[in-house]
């Protein structure tokens, strides 16, 4: 394989702009308003984790409340952050017909959190590759970073996750319902084909060939580690006594999975489901601290798709889920 050098990719550069296109695709959304940005948080261990943020140029994000001619604070824009953090793989900005027309071209903001376990940076994939907390503590580093800006506001803040970062927004949720301090990250939460069962991943379809990526749960010492971020069981742990406060809020939630999924089997869903409808059960029961699964936990199987592809059915639900939970008008 020939890698040209230095000298090759600067020439490659200067003269790029000037060379007329071969071939491009229809346009399928305005993008020519869009502002693409990239900053920094601090994750719970000190670590600067970037995060990029795309939003339309009208939308100035600032530490001060922007107020429209007559001096009233601006409702907060919906906001969605999106999550990976796993097998070394890098989430980078890309055209996308179903966020373009389904949620950027409403206004709305949408960002990429570059977090440990990815392969933004040469060492980011074995930070975490050991510690999968790390990963989750930068994603709640990242959405309190983004509040603390002033970018949105915790009921107008998403994330969503597909395949591991599935099991990385799980997590996030298990994490959201054991924390006693009662404090809320997120309003909505969407789980795409998530690998949420850490103890059966390897059983099923292709998951015996991600041993490497989560480990072997079969081995009595490594399960103890694998079961502290296995969504299925973290949410085995909650509290059912647990009270909380009044102005607390449980996230809203959409679970998504494929029948014919070649990867992730849909039981890591279904199960992860079921147990998220046992905890309604058992807690209904105390006002004060009931979490009202029953209308705020939602699961989509799309019984069409094939693979592990995502259909436009399941795009579209999506985006159609997170105006409404979000109150977008």
């Amino acid at each position: 394989t020939y890698l040209p050098d230095a000298a090759e990719l600067a020439l490659l550069r200067a003269t790029a702009s000037s060379l007329p296109p071969l071939y491009s695709q229809p346009h399928t959304f305005d993008s020519s308003n869009l502002v693409c940005e990239q900053h920094f948080c601090t994750s719970r261990d000190g670590t600067r984790v970037p995060y990029t943020l795309l939003r339309p140029t009208s939308n100035h994000t600032s530490a001060h409340t922007s107020k429209n001619q007559h001096g009233q604070p601006q409702p907060q824009p919906p906001t969605l952050i999106q999550f990976y953090g796993g097998f070394g793989t890098s989430l980078l900005p890309a055209y996308s017909t179903s966020l373009g027309r389904c949620w950027l071209s409403d206004g709305n903001i949408y960002i990429i959190g570059h977090i440990r376990g990815g392969g933004e940076y040469p060492h980011w994939h074995t930070a975490a590759l050991h510690n999968r907390t790390v990963s989750l503590e930068d994603t709640e580093a990242i959405a309190r970073d983004v509040v603390a800006r002033n970018v949105t506001c915790v009921e107008r803040l998403a994330c969503t996750g597909k395949s591991h970062g599935g099991y990385t927004v799980g997590n996030l949720l298990g994490r959201s319902l054991n924390d006693v301090t009662g404090s809320q990250l997120f309003g909505v939460m969407v789980i795409q084909d998530g690998v949420l069962d850490m103890q059966k991943y390897h059983r099923h379809l292709a998951g015996s060939s991600w041993m490497g990526e989560y480990g072997n749960p079969d081995d009595p010492e490594e399960w103890q580690g694998i079961r502290r971020t296995s969504p299925y069981h973290v949410l085995g742990d909650v509290d059912q006594t647990t009270t909380r406060t009044r102005d607390w809020k449980c996230p809203k939630v959409l679970v998504t999975a494929v029948t014919r999924d070649d990867r992730v089997h849909p039981l890591h869903s279904r199960t992860f489901v079921a147990r998220l409808n046992e905890l309604a059960l058992t807690r209904v029961q105390n006002r004060g601290s009931a979490l009202a699964f029953a209308k705020d936990v939602y699961y989509w199987e799309d019984g069409n798709g094939s693979g592990h592809r995502t259909s436009s059915d399941t795009e579209a639900l999506k985006y159609a889920f997170l105006k409404r939970m979000l109150n977008v008008t």
